[in-house]
């Protein structure tokens, strides 16, 4: 991943703050949500683009952060 690419997925504070509750625990969407204090739709979409910029994977309903990307 490139330093533009890293910067351009975490540009917004929505995808940064579900970033940061990514990695100070992870689990689902709602719980993400929760600990990030945003309503489960902006969760879900910051998320979905995390996900799609190769910053997130989910691996058995868990949401972690992929260290081999970073």
């Amino acid at each position: 991943m490139t330093a533009q690419a890293l910067a351009g997925a975490l540009a917004d504070e929505t995808r940064r703050r579900v970033f940061a509750a990514i990695v100070l625990g992870g689990g689902d969407v709602a719980a993400v949500a929760a600990r990030a204090a945003l309503p489960l739709r902006q969760a879900v979409t910051a998320v979905r683009r995390l996900t799609d910029a190769g910053l997130v994977v989910e691996a058995g309903g868990d949401l972690r952060v992929d260290a081999g990307r970073l």
